[in-house]
């Protein structure tokens, strides 16, 4: 008799289909760092499936892994969360941990995080900074006129960049747009003291 899996967690409108769940913890996402491991690890079961029904999510057998998380830094023997992200899921093509991406500013590198390879309406990345000083380790959010964010989105076929200080970034920002919408660039500025980017 096979035996049905049920998520924990309520439907999400990916049309995944749960393959197993594994109760050890798993490292989802790292990124050997000067000055440690930055890592993702599944806080309590993580649900590994596959989409069954090709969508703006992703295309028909892309892996995904949902549970909860926390970004975690480990230096000396120690570790460090840094960031709780609580049903969560990662879309990808293979089943191999994500990395992190990285771009170097004077004072910190900062490394991004996309869960989702699908592109439909941007990538849509997390930032974490590493102070090249003192080695802290901090979540960073992106402000602009309208609202704060969590994440940062740019178009398919950009990245981030590092221009004279400033963190440029190529958008379409469809909010429920069309995607045809022209592309944008929102130039940010890091406040360290705020843990934020902030757009000009």
């Amino acid at each position: 008799m096979t035996t049905v899996l049920t998520s924990q967690f309520p439907d999400n409108g990916y049309s995944i289909k749960l393959d197993s769940i594994v109760e050890n913890q798993t490292v989802r996402a790292q990124v050997s760092t000067e000055h440690g491991e930055l890592q993702v690890v599944s806080n309590g079961k993580e649900e590994m499936g596959h989409i069954e029904v090709p969508s703006v999510f992703g295309a028909e057998g892309d892996f995904t892994f949902r549970g909860n998380y926390n970004v975690i830094f480990i230096h000396d023997g120690s570790e460090e969360v840094i960031k709780e992200l609580n049903d969560f899921i990662f879309v990808q093509k293979t089943d191999k941990t994500v990395p992190f991406e990285k771009i170097s500013f004077d004072k910190v590198d900062i490394y991004l995080l996309t869960p989702e390879y699908t592109p439909s309406r941007g990538y849509n990345s997390y930032a974490f900074a590493i102070d090249k000083e003192n080695g802290e380790v901090f979540p960073l959010t992106f402000k602009t006129k309208n609202n704060d964010r969590e994440t940062v989105n740019y178009a398919v076929d950009t990245f981030p960049q590092n221009e004279d200080g400033k963190l440029v970034v190529s958008t379409r920002n469809t909010e429920g747009e069309n995607d045809e919408q022209a592309i944008k660039k929102i130039v940010y500025s890091l406040d360290i003291s705020k843990k934020q980017f902030v757009s000009e």
